[in-house]
């Protein structure tokens, strides 16, 4: 219950900057990918009824547990074993506390998620978005894709459609009792080159269902008890085909050339760095943190022209802050959300990744 109250006490202090706008980092990429999402590969308490001893005693030295050895095996080169059979009920109090918390990996999870945002010029932003997760390995290896489809509504119109695919890689390097380090290496595949027409006009990138680049994504996070820590970084290795300029003689009913101009955007690299305070109960497990997003430079368009020039403003901070929680309905179902809103913007933002708050919503359901 008491976190419950903090959850709702941070909701209410923050709710006066969900008026300004940030970068929407979750249709960039990097920030949600693998192990870097704020509701994936997170400490979770296990189930003391299905918790066994094995992954975690072939980790955890300091538990130690009685091995059971293979007499009929005269192979010294054998690895132990540790009885299965044995639960968390069964170990002294001062040991019970080494396993509260630790890494689960489930075989495969898959998770459904709803999200509804507003971005540049209050344009309704609504994606569903399907990951599936496959673990490779027993040491917490897993291949991620995830796949959105959007519905966008605004002034300009209404477009829907299949947005970035990515692909990506998580790999545990470590994982104890208290700590943990993932790595995940991922490349988002564009769907279309970023420029659907409306009445033979081209639209501004906030209607756009795909960035129209072919990013790579590479990050890490590091846990430490309660806390996450994570660092990313975005490049984008080509200007996609958007053709969005102001023009003249366009009624202005429709602010047609109220957007930022994007003919050809040549997106600039993200830094991403996150902290992230976790808060776990039987009933919840929850956070809380800070989302830093650095644009290296300044991103740079043809106008009118057919000069590349630069974005004045594009580069620069933004600071979000975010709660996302995980509560379980199941062994194998689990709801999850996440909220989001800005703090601190970058004065220019053509890639049409504003958004003046995301709420998302999901399940996340796991085969063992």
């Amino acid at each position: 219950m008491k976190y419950s109250l903090r959850i709702v006490l941070f909701i209410f202090l923050f709710t006066p900057t969900l008026q300004s706008y940030s970068q929407g980092c979750s249709d960039a990429g990097v920030c949600t990918v693998g192990s870097l999402g704020t509701v994936q590969f997170k400490y979770e308490v296990l189930p003391v009824s299905e918790t066994k001893l094995l992954p975690v005693a072939t980790q955890d030295p300091e538990l130690n547990l009685n091995p059971i050895v293979d007499k009929n095996n005269k192979n010294d080169s054998t690895e132990q074993t540790f009885a299965t059979t044995t639960t968390i009920d069964s170990l002294p109090t001062n040991k019970k506390e080494t396993l509260r918390y630790t890494f689960q990996y489930p075989k495969y999870f898959f998770q459904l998620n709803g999200s509804y945002a507003l971005g540049d010029r209050s344009t309704s932003i609504i994606i569903t978005q399907f990951d599936a997760n496959i673990r490779l390995n027993k040491k917490g290896m897993y291949a991620q894709v995830k796949v959105p489809y959007s519905i966008i509504n605004g002034n300009l119109g209404s477009v829907s459609g299949i947005g970035d695919i990515t692909a990506s890689i998580t790999g545990v390097a470590f994982a104890n009792r208290t700590s943990s380090l993932s790595l995940t290496g991922g490349i988002k595949f564009p769907v279309n080159n970023a420029n659907i027409l409306k009445d033979t006009l081209p639209l501004p990138m906030v209607y756009q269902t795909s960035l129209g680049t072919t990013d790579i994504l590479l990050g890490a996070k590091y846990a430490y008890k309660k806390w996450d820590f994570t660092i990313g970084y975005q490049h984008a290795f080509n200007a996609n085909k958007n053709g969005y300029l102001h023009r003249s003689g366009i009624s202005d009913s429709s602010n047609y050339n109220s957007y930022f101009e994007s003919n050809n955007l040549k997106r600039a690299d993200d830094g991403v760095f996150r902290i992230n305070r976790n808060f776990i109960s039987k009933k919840i497990n929850a956070g809380a943190g800070l989302l830093f997003i650095y644009h290296l430079a300044d991103d740079t368009y043809i106008n009118s022209l057919g000069e590349r020039k630069k974005i004045a403003g594009s580069q620069g901070l933004t600071l979000n802050i975010n709660i996302s929680g995980l509560v379980p309905i199941s062994k194998k179902l689990d709801f999850v959300f996440v909220l989001a809103a800005p703090i601190v913007t970058r004065t220019a933002r053509p890639d049409g990744l504003t958004r003046k708050y995301v709420a998302i919503v999901g399940l996340k359901y796991k085969i063992q």
